[in-house]
């Protein structure tokens, strides 16, 4: 049987890919796609057709159907998508994680309360606040999977927003940054000492360069700034120290219950644990001021827990391990309890472990 493959115009290619990158910019939507035409020839014979002098660029058909989907989608933005400034400022922490918040500004085309879609995929927001009345935001996805939030009056957003890179062969961390699709958009990344961003189109705002003296100045952090994000940009950071590279690293899946009722919120959380390259010797857990921890234990035997004085928000407490946890799988139960709060609209509380990887988490509810 021969096999075929299909072949498109130039012209289309060069619009799907300018829909891809141009950012913010959207066309407007009664401006047509390009017209385009599939070419069906021997795969093994693609570069003979068409015969006349001009050529077609052979590209895999579900490569195509995507890039037209894109392209169709940018050409018809939802009416409502009214976000006008995002600024997403982050910090590397030396590892493979970045972590940060962002700020939305959202000016609404009427006064009308609504559900405004911030991008076309899953956009990590979490613990989102409206800043001016300081009270929790309603962020969630829609059916077909699209990040949005029911917006009521113009506001500021500010949501915590964190990402995992994968590291290369090269020792770099990359990372698939999402952030929602604004009118104006910006990052502010800050880099621990002997790390640097591999982006041309970054501007590195700090530490200035300084001439060379026969005194040993200190290491500093580093400051890029890329204006306007897009909303999907591809990072990479790459380190001068092999010791990163070679850090032990824990993952964590993590399993949240909340049993609600008039009586409180009973939360139980099933942490399960790799570690692999080194022991586990303590875990830190973050968790909201208005919960009480009142159990942690392995599958045979209960641990103590040592809370952080004096108390922050979030409270921070260390369960050490004796002796240390080693393997994968290896699986912490945690309980904790806060008063309900019936009748008002308000964040669940959360137990977090910042210094572990985490890689993915269910959550349940019980009323």
């Amino acid at each position: 049987m021969m096999r075929v493959a299909a072949v498109v115009g130039g012209c289309l290619l060069n619009a799907c890919i300018l829909s891809l990158i141009d950012g913010p910019h959207i066309a407007p939507a009664e401006e047509p796609l390009p017209e385009y035409r599939r070419v069906f020839a021997p795969a093994d014979r693609a570069q003979d057709w068409p015969f006349r002098p001009e050529r077609y660029l052979p590209i895999p058909a579900k490569q195509f159907e995507q890039a037209l989907q894109q392209a169709q989608q940018a050409a018809s933005p939802p009416a409502e998508t009214a976000v006008a400034d995002s600024k997403l400022t982050v910090k590397f922490d030396g590892r493979d994680r970045l972590t940060g918040h962002c700020e939305l500004v959202l000016r609404p085309v009427d006064a009308q309360a609504r559900l405004i879609p911030l991008a076309a995929g899953s956009v990590p927001l979490v613990q989102a606040v409206w800043r001016e009345t300081n009270t929790p935001a309603v962020v969630g996805n829609t059916p077909d999977g699209a990040t949005a939030v029911w917006v009521e009056r113009p506001g500021t957003l500010v949501c915590q927003w964190s990402a995992v890179g994968v590291r290369d062969a090269g020792g770099g961390v990359t990372f698939d940054v999402q952030s929602p699709l604004a009118a104006a958009s910006s990052l502010i990344l800050t880099l621990p000492p002997g790390h640097e961003l591999k982006d041309n189109a970054a501007v590195k705002t700090s530490p200035a360069a300084k001439p060379a003296t026969t005194t040993a100045s200190p290491p500093t952090e580093s400051v890029y700034e890329i204006r306007p994000l897009t909303p999907r940009r591809r990072l990479r950071i790459v380190s001068a120290r092999a010791a990163s590279a070679a850090a032990p690293r824990y993952a964590l899946r993590q399993d949240t219950d909340y049993d609600y009722s008039e009586r409180g919120v009973d939360l139980t959380t099933q942490l399960k644990i790799d570690a692999v390259d080194e022991p586990l010797s303590k875990l830190e857990l973050e968790y909201d001021p208005g919960l009480v921890i009142v159990d942690a234990r392995l599958p045979d035997r209960r641990l103590t827990w040592t809370d952080q004085e004096p108390p922050t928000s979030p409270r921070r407490t260390t369960i050490e391990f004796d002796p240390p946890l080693f393997g994968t799988n290896r699986t912490v139960l945690i309980r904790a309890l806060a008063p309900a709060q019936v009748g008002k609209r308000h964040v669940l509380p959360t137990i977090r472990c910042p210094s572990l990887d985490w890689q993915q988490g269910t959550l349940s509810l019980a009323v």
